[in-house]
């Protein structure tokens, strides 16, 4: 037996308020150590899988029009999800619960930063944090490739975007302009064969038509023309692209045009052999 949790869409989503929104998004920020991508797995589990607020897709699309508007990535982010939810009543709430836990430990820090600088447990402590941010950032970046539509096909983008950031200095102001171009190129693309395809289809559909048309006549009439001659009755362009159904209908014709003449021929030989019995008895 299924469970609900086996498909939380099934699952009604928690009621949504602003003062909700401030403390999701303040408990966030709170514990939330390594900057905006290390809050991604977290944001996620709490609006779509604890709240389902929003859908695994309407969150991976906010997070990339996060990442590509100008500033501080966690503070768009949680204007974007704020705005999707409740206009602009949910973007400040969704804001100033995610900014203002770094306000208040900035001015902790900056007030007793000399105190605890040297201090070696303070080091270790953060030490042992920054493996854990790099799991943190990696978690989502997995999870996420499915919703994201990445295939074998398609990985080599993630990974080539990867090697020009990384490696070779490339701003990613133009890897983003890349994408961008590259998906309306897509577009473009898939809308000229989408149209040359139904075109295409017309055209079958229009040359079995007049295929079929032709056919009927030539039955009607006894014709005994063959497969070739057949053919020259539609257009160019039709006869190429219903070039198997056009050859299967005329070998169908050619087939009753020899049973017609084989009929044929059996009767002329009877009257034949009728005429001759009448004559020798005359």
């Amino acid at each position: 037996m299924q469970t609900d949790a086996q498909h939380p869409e099934a699952i009604a989503p928690v009621p949504f308020s602003c003062g909700k929104a401030f403390l999701t998004f303040f408990k966030i920020g709170l514990f939330t150590i390594g900057g905006g991508a290390v809050m991604i797995p977290i944001i996620e589990r709490d609006m779509v899988d604890r709240l389902r607020w929003l859908t695994r897709e309407e969150f991976l699309d906010l997070m990339v029009v996060s990442q590509s508007a100008p500033g501080v990535f966690a503070a768009n982010f949680a204007i974007a999800i704020g705005y999707k939810l409740a206009g602009k009543r949910g973007s400040f709430a969704c804001a100033a619960g995610t900014v203002l836990p770094s306000i208040i430990i900035i001015l902790a820090i900056a007030l007793f930063f000399q105190q605890f600088r040297s201090n070696r447990v303070v080091e270790n402590v953060f030490k042992g944090i920054r493996p854990a941010v790099a799991a943190l950032i990696m978690g989502p970046i997995f999870k996420l490739s499915k919703s994201a539509g990445i295939t074998w096909k398609t990985v080599w983008i993630p990974i080539l975007s990867m090697i020009l950031i990384s490696f070779l200095g490339i701003s990613p102001v133009w890897v983003i302009a890349a994408g961008i171009a590259g998906g309306i190129a897509k577009y473009f693309v898939e809308k000229r064969e989408a149209s040359e395809m139904l075109k295409e289809e017309k055209d079958i559909e229009k040359g079995k038509n007049i295929l079929e048309k032709e056919s009927r006549e030539m039955k009607n009439r006894g014709s005994s023309e063959s497969k070739a001659a057949l053919a020259q009755t539609l257009p160019s362009r039709e006869r190429g692209r219903a070039k198997v159904f056009l050859l299967k209908e005329a070998n169908i014709l050619e087939k009753e045009s020899r049973e017609m003449k084989k009929e044929y021929g059996e009767e002329k030989k009877e009257k034949e052999v009728e005429e001759k019995e009448e004559g020798g008895d005359a």
